[in-house]
């Protein structure tokens, strides 16, 4: 995206995440989706966030669930 932030997006997933940071992760959110980690304890769900990307001059959108990964 224009901040200068890197992510993978792995178009095939049915759900992608991003990592929660300050004020976020104040308020858990019902995000219709439970995540659980490899040692089978919750992982928490705060909202949803719409980062723009660019590639190839091409501008593409995507949404991501913010958690606590």
């Amino acid at each position: 995206d224009i901040s200068g932030t890197q992510f993978l997006v792995d178009t095939g997933a049915c759900h992608s995440t991003f990592p929660a940071v300050g004020s976020k992760r104040c308020q858990q959110e019902d995000v219709g989706v439970k995540f659980v980690a490899a040692n089978s304890s919750s992982i928490e769900a705060y909202g949803f966030k719409t980062l723009q990307s660019s590639f190839t001059r091409q501008q593409y959108s995507q949404t991501f669930i913010l958690a606590k990964v």
